[in-house]
């Protein structure tokens, strides 16, 4: 896959290097000097701090890459666990390239998981909700109706098709069930937040994010 990376370093590192292999890799990578005043559109940001480490009774120089999200223009400031420290007497340039690449793939799916409404997260593959931080329990069959709401934000789904979804074509029952795990739902949120995030469009169905009259409605 490609991506494109903004290097954060510090000034007159010397990186072009590392910078040439992730090139080579498919990772398009806009080098930056640290505290730069903008960042452009890129999948992820890379801190690169170049520093020394004792090592043997001597200073073995090294690199500490870094990744962090960005999101829209501004940077998000919650580092993500860094790649393990590198020996440049240990390690080539595409090693490390190599790493650099495996991390963005595995952040940018764990970012790709996450739905968010509001100040509502969901994490798809982890299988858990928080709102403003504090998590929402849910059982399994709630988890998966919220789901499916959050994957169609603005857009009505039926309660035929939330029970199709949810319980399968093939489970044969009066679809107030829907209407039942909603309200267990709603529960929850206004017990633990005081606040609801499903809208009932009253003859259609249920939504997150409706707007009256928008299209597709």
């Amino acid at each position: 896959m490609n991506y494109k990376v903004t290097v954060v370093s510090e000034p007159h590192m010397q990186i072009k290097e590392i910078c040439q292999m992730m090139e080579q890799r498919g990772i398009q990578a806009n080098r930056i000097e640290i505290y730069p005043h903008r960042f452009d559109r890129s999948d992820a940001l890379l801190f690169i701090e170049y520093t020394k480490i004792p090592r043997d009774g001597a200073d073995l120089p090294a690199f500490i890459p870094t990744l962090a999200y960005q999101r829209r223009e501004t940077p998000d400031r919650v580092r993500l666990p860094q790649i393990e420290v590198m020996h440049e007497s240990e390690h080539t340039y595409e090693e490390v390239a190599e790493r650099i690449e495996e991390k963005i793939a595995q952040h940018i799916h764990a970012k790709e998981m996450r739905l968010t409404y509001r100040d509502m997260l969901m994490d798809q593959e982890k299988r858990y909700v928080k709102v403003r931080g504090e998590s929402l329990s849910l059982s399994d069959r709630e988890f998966n109706i919220l789901m499916y709401l959050m994957q169609n934000q603005g857009q009505i789904l039926t309660r035929k098709q939330i029970q199709d979804r949810v319980w399968g074509y093939e489970f044969d029952t009066d679809n107030k069930v829907v209407d039942v795990y909603i309200r267990h739902i709603r529960v929850k949120m206004n017990e633990q937040f005081g606040r609801n995030y499903i809208t009932t469009i009253r003859g259609k169905g249920y939504s997150i994010g409706y707007i009256p009259g928008q299209l597709g409605s």
